[in-house]
């Protein structure tokens, strides 16, 4: 095994130029970076520090000072950069006078921000030796070729930044799915490198899905959690145990919206729009692709599930209580009004709660819909669900599907609309380019632009409402397909009573006064219960 000896280099050769103090020793400090973990050798975090503490304390003519130091950091980006603002304001206190660092790519990728640097270094008298170019700041001749070499060290970086792109765009269109496991609740990383279910964790999830079907509100559900002690995604303690995080409100609804806990992945939500500021930006589709993958790793919560609580949340809007989980679907027979929940003997031991219209006593006839109570609401439910013929319900709803399903004439629609669109964009820009020009007078063509933005709001106007019908057939759709599997899997609540079903099925029950109840199901079904 050959032997390997390091003969280090003659680090006095590097003050070539730099005019020396002969009477007093030169304060030497040091700043080193590393942006990733990936760097070898030399150019690794430690080494750096380890290489300039050494160089400056074996040199009699230095006064070691401080190696000011940024690990895991990118050079684009000073804010983000506590050595190095901590290295500038010392040298702003006049604390050293020599300042060593590896190469121009290792001070800053950003030309702006280190010509600045070094410029203002250099009003303070201080010397930047860049031990790869071999270049001093102090000199005139140093700091013209810094900047020329500032701006290549800034392309490099626009190309490293367009080669991780390139990676990470590549690994989207492959299909790969990226899990920030350490704040992602319900998974981990498995042998093969892909995402598998933590059991335990998923249990969190579901019960989240399960407090939500039951009707509770997200920040009931938040509430509850905080209440329970259960982990939050972030799972970080304090010293005495207890967890730094409280779950909220939108933490809940990233839970209930994530497309991940289906088994399908939506990739490249976001994305850099500059690699100098790192600022990150909504995927809207228009500048780079989405990526949606299907079956891409494990469930926790079924597809039909997962999509009918889309539906729900829509339906239930940002104003959803908790408590008007059975009286926001049901419907007085006589006036139209939602029931509303009522107290009876609040204040005493025959305290009561009851459902009645909100409007009862509002009109001059007075609503002859009776009272009811949530154990009428749950065995009139439960008997309606049991007058459901499975075969022939079956049947109808498949029927019923092939028309929610089929959007042809709406899609071709909206395309239609959607070219109009862009035909009216084009025109308002060839109009303003004209009038730049001056081929088209300015009254004029200010008319023109009136004529055609008022065009644009009436198509765009037509466009949101055809989407939106849209939306609402596929969710109709997708709640007949919950409707046909719920039948298939013998899931309908036929003797104990379920929210969830309750939830997704039903899209209103109304009360007449002769004491019927009409259940009115999203799928268009619909039947007849008289309370007993």
């Amino acid at each position: 095994m050959p032997t390997v000896t390091r003969i280090e280099p003659k680090h006095n050769k590097v003050l070539e130029g730099f005019p020396l103090d002969e009477h007093r020793l030169i304060r030497a400090a040091a700043y080193a970076r590393v942006s990733t973990d990936s760097d070898e050798q030399f150019t690794s975090f430690a080494a750096q520090v380890s290489y300039y503490t050494q160089l400056i304390e074996s040199n009699p003519e230095y006064k070691f000072v401080k190696v000011y130091a940024d690990e895991g950091i990118s050079g684009t980006m000073l804010k983000k950069r506590k050595g190095f603002n901590e290295m500038m304001a010392a040298a702003r206190r006049h604390e050293f006078d020599l300042l060593f660092t590896k190469s121009l790519s290792r001070f800053a990728r950003n030309t702006v921000d280190s010509i600045s640097a070094i410029r203002e270094l250099k009003d303070l008298g201080i010397d930047v030796y860049f031990e790869e170019q071999r270049l001093h700041t102090i000199n005139a001749t140093g700091e013209l070729i810094i900047t020329i070499l500032s701006a290549l060290a800034q392309e490099e970086s626009r190309n490293i930044s367009e080669n991780v792109k390139w990676g990470i765009r590549k690994s989207f269109a492959d299909g790969k799915v990226i899990i920030p496991y350490g704040n992602f609740l319900g998974y981990k990383k498995g042998k093969n490198g892909m995402p598998e279910i933590d059991e335990e964790e998923a249990k969190i999830v579901k019960l989240i899905y399960r407090l939500f079907w039951e009707g509770k509100s997200t920040k009931h559900i938040a509430n509850y959690l905080n209440e329970n002690k259960i982990p939050m995604p972030s799972k970080k303690k304090d010293a005495n145990g207890n967890y730094l995080f409280r779950w909220q409100e939108r933490i809940i609804m990233n839970i209930l919206s994530n497309e991940k806990y289906k088994g399908e992945a939506i990739l490249q939500k976001t994305y850099i729009e500059d690699f100098l500021t790192h600022k990150k930006v909504k995927n809207d589709g228009k500048d780079v692709p989405i990526y949606h993958v299907k079956d891409s790793h494990p469930f926790i919560i079924p597809v039909e599930e997962w999509e009918m609580v889309q539906v729900e949340m829509k339906r239930r809007g940002k104003r959803y209580s908790s408590l008007s989980v059975f009286g926001s679907k049901i419907i007085c027979g006589d006036c139209g009004a939602c029931y509303g929940q009522k107290v009876w003997h609040s204040t005493d031991s025959h305290r009561k709660m009851i459902y009645r219209c909100n409007r009862k006593y509002d009109n001059e006839n007075n609503c002859k819909t009776p009272t009811i109570n949530e154990e009428i609401i749950k065995k009139t439910f439960i008997n309606s669900c049991r007058l459901m013929s499975k075969a022939d319900l079956i049947d109808d709803l498949n029927l019923g599907l092939k028309t929610l399903e089929n959007h042809k004439d709406l899609d071709d629609k909206i395309m239609e609309l959607v070219i109009e669109c862009d035909a009216l964009n084009e025109s308002a820009r060839k109009l303003i380019e004209d009038k730049k020009k001056g081929v088209i007078e300015q009254d004029v063509a200010d008319e023109r632009y009136k004529v055609l933005i008022k065009k644009h709001k009436e198509v765009s106007n037509e466009l949101n409402k055809l989407e939106e019908k849209r939306s609402l057939k596929a969710a109709s759709a997708c709640r007949v397909k919950m409707h046909i599997k719920a039948l298939k899997d013998n899931c309908i609540p036929l003797d104990e009573f379920q929210m969830k079903w309750w939830s997704l099925l039903l899209e209103k029950a109304v009360v007449h006064r002769d004491n019927r109840i009409e259940f009115i199901y999203y799928s268009g079904y619909k039947n007849e219960v008289t309370i007993d």
